[in-house]
Order: C-alpha cells, then structure tokens, then sequence
C-alpha cells in the first residue's frame, strides 16, 4: 500500500505510539469548514484563519489568529502573545521579558540585571551589576546618570557633575555665566563678573571690590590694569577680565576657563568637562558623557548608550544589543533575538531552539519537534515522529510517514457489526483477532478505501 493516506471527514489514524499494548489513535472531525484533531498529546483546531495547537508531551500551545496579526504561543518556559503591532515575550527560566507597544513606540526590556525603558519621549537604562542608572528624554534637554560613584545631571544649559571615584571629590554646577566648581580644596564660584576662588593657600574674591590672601611660600604678582586682574604665584595663577575667568593650580593638575557661558575644567587627568550652553561633554575615570546636536553618547567600561530623537542604542559587555530607531525594534542577548518591525515580528531562542516569525502574509513556529505554517485559512502542521497536516478550511491532508505499529484493531470500536464482517471478508482474515492483528501497511488500497468510508459514515455506530 502506500506509505500515507488521506482521511477527510472522521479519520482515525495512527501515530505510531503504542502503549501498555494499546494503539494510541488521532482523531479529526471536518465539519462547516472547521477542523478538530485530537491526538493522545494534544489537539489541532482549525477554522478558516484561527489555528490552534496544542501538544502536551512538547509542552506547546499555539494560537494564531491570521488576518488580525494575532498570536499566542506557549512552549517549555517561553510564552510569547502579538496582537498586531504590540508584542510580548517572557521567558521564566532565564527572568527575561520584552514587551513592545504600538510597534516599539513603547518598550520595556527585563532581564536578570538590565532593564531598558523607552516611553513615548523618554528612556531609561538600568544596570544593577554594574550600578548604572540612565534616563533621559530623546531630544537631550534632561538628562540624568547615576554611573558608580558619579552623577550627571543636566536640564537645558544647567549641568550638575559629581564625581567620589577613587576619593577625588568633583562637584561641578554651572548654568549660563553661572558657575560653582569644587574639587578637593579648590572651590570656585562664579556670578557674571564677581569671582571667589579658594586654592590651598591662595584666595580670590572680587564682587565690586577686590580681596586676595595668599599664605604659600615664594612670591607672589598682582597686575591690575582697570577691570583686568592677573594674580600669579609659583604654582598657581588666577585671570579675570569681565565676566571671563581662568584658573590654574599645576601643583594639583587643576585648570578651568571660563568665558561667559562656556566653561572648560580639567582636574588630575581624570576630570575633563566642557560645557558650552545645552551642549555637555563629561570624561571620568570610569565613563564619558556626551551631549550634543548629534544626541547623548554614554559610554563605562560594561555599558555604551547612544539615544539622538527616535534612534536609541544600547549595547552592553555581557552581551544585549537594544537598538530602537523609530520604526524597526531589535534586541539581541546571547540567548536570544527579537526584531520587530510594525506587524512584522521575528523571535528567534537560541536555548530552546525556539523562532517565531510573522511577515504579515504567514505566521510560522519552529521547534526542536514542530513546524506550524499559518497563513490567511491554510495551516501546515508537522511534528518530528507524528502528523504531518494540511488544511485549506475545505479539506484535510494528514500523513504518517511511518505505520509500521498501526493495527487495524485501533479502528474496530467505531466500526459496526456488519462492517467487521464486510472488512475481514475483504482482507481474507481468519477471524476477529486476525482481522485486528493487521498492520495497516499490510492492507491494499481497496482495502485502506474501504476502511476510510466506514470510517466516514455517520451510520457507524460501533460494534455491538
């Protein structure tokens, strides 16, 4: 006979699991243009384009919905639902879980230490291993970094800086021609034109009058020439001209300048910060800030940050990519990659050999075990060892490649009395216990037909 064959209406077949001396069957029911499989597993439900699959020795349950772009799949730790352009995956085992509304113009992005936020205007990256926390808004007025033992604040032109790495106190504040620097013993303070600068035996201060103190060793020079003041010594050096200010101490590697609102200060080789305005340029010890009318640029040693208007990019050490540009969601991790572009969604888990695919036209799961095709009122179903089915809403395909197991005993129940007696003619059985020891391979194709239209007559009652 052949090695597949076709049941439409109600099929009994085989799939070639037998148990405890049992024949463990699959049933399907085609009627009013829907499909109803039930296997020792699980079942298959189709009606024109919704699917549904479930398989409980796979632990798998897929749900698809062609024409509304919606799904829902469960399988071992994974679950994944899409309801047209909004998105979710979670995954138990590894505490992971994406989610994406109105095609990425919401995303939230979890796992064991990151999270990635991005909600209409504003994002925020957070990263416990390595004490990050990242927020701002995409067009860079506000911005605020928490990074170690640092933090960066910016709102418009005003800029907050501080920094305790490594016990280099910095504390850095400025807006417009504003200005208040500390860092280790040097304090200075700038409004418009008044100045007050303290360094380790030196003191400035000019609000209208002029007051300078200088206790160090060497000697000191003071030039005045109308609003323009130089005060030098061996190791330090201090200029004002209006509302421009510059300072330097080589003895602590400290330099700033000031000139109205643009600001530039250096400090032990490990502070560098230029503030001009709105824009801000921020190198640690440990990270490096940029914001600019190119956008922000973070970096630390395990995290890069990139966010100019709808383009966000985040890459870590440990191996996560994020990158969001408006239109297209992409996040990548080790174990895992998700892209998701409107209505078009691809997730792919490399641990569970897991892809989910939907171009809009077709909705596919793979697995170790299953291929489902879904597309408008088609559904493919395959399964390693199992069913292979096709149905197009008015008829049904199911193949076994392998009957070698199948008896015709799993089929003698739904049979009447007459049709036994008609069937075992037929096949030339000796008895009933021959007739049910027939291998389904064994029979004819007259005899698989007249099995199959027993099968799919509504008289067959069962046997008596």
């Amino acid at each position: 006979m052949k090695d597949t064959f076709r049941l439409v209406l109600i099929l009994f077949l085989m799939v070639g699991m037998i148990t405890a001396g049992a024949a463990m069957p699959v049933a399907a029911d085609h009627q009013d243009n829907e499909v109803d499989i039930d296997t020792e597993d699980g079942e298959i439900e189709h009606s024109g384009d919704e699917a549904e699959i479930e398989d409980d020795d796979d632990d798998l349950d897929f749900e698809s919905n062609a024409d509304d772009d919606e799904a829902d799949v469960e399988f071992e730790d994974l679950d994944l639902e899409q309801d047209g352009d909004d998105l979710e995956v979670e995954d138990d085992e590894d505490d992971f879980e994406f989610e994406s509304r109105d095609g990425g113009d919401d995303v939230d992005v979890e796992t064991d230490d990151h999270e990635i936020e991005q909600r209409d205007d504003e994002v925020e990256v957070e990263d416990e291993e390595n004490d990050l926390d990242f927020e701002a808004d995409d067009d860079g007025d506000r911005v605020d970094v928490e990074t170690g033992e640092a933090e960066i604040e910016q709102d418009g032109d005003r800029l907050e800086v501080e920094d305790d790495t490594d016990g280099h106190d910095l504390d850095y504040e400025a807006e417009g021609d504003d200005l208040d620097v500390e860092h280790d013993e040097t304090e200075i303070e700038k409004r418009g034109d008044e100045a007050d600068v303290e360094l380790s035996d030196l003191e400035f201060e000019n609000d209208g009058g002029l007051d300078i103190e200088f206790d160090g060793s060497g000697g000191i020079d003071i030039d005045l020439d109308g609003d323009d003041i130089d005060v030098e010594t061996d190791e330090r050096e201090i200029e004002q001209r209006g509302d421009d200010l510059e300072v330097e101490d080589d003895d602590n590697d400290l330099d700033l300048e000031s000139d109205g609102d643009d600001h530039e200060f250096e400090a032990d080789d490990e502070h560098d910060i230029e503030h001009r305005g709105g824009d801000a340029d921020v190198e640690g010890e440990e990270f490096e800030f940029e914001n600019d009318r190119n956008g922000i640029d973070f970096r630390n040693d395990a995290t890069d940050i990139e966010l100019d208007d709808d383009d966000f990019e985040v890459d870590t050490d440990d191996g996560i990519d994020f990158e969001n540009d408006g239109e297209e969601v992409e996040f990548e991790d080790d174990d895992r990659d998700i892209e998701q572009d409107g209505n078009d969604v691809d997730v792919e888990d490399h641990d569970d050999d897991f892809e989910f695919e939907n171009d809009g036209d077709e909705t596919e799961l793979e697995t170790d075990d299953h291929d489902i095709e879904h597309s408008g009122d088609n559904l493919d179903v395959e399964k390693d060892g199992g069913l292979d089915l096709e149905s197009d809403g008015e008829s049904i395909d199911l193949e076994r490649d392998d009957h070698d197991d199948t008896e015709v005993e799993a089929f003698l129940d739904d049979l009447t009395r007459d049709e036994i007696i008609e069937l075992g003619t037929e096949t030339g059985a000796d008895d009933l216990d021959d007739l049910a020891d027939m291998d389904l391979e064994d029979l004819n194709d007259n005899e698989v037909n007249m099995l199959e239209r027993m099968l799919t007559d509504d008289d067959s009652e069962g046997s008596p």
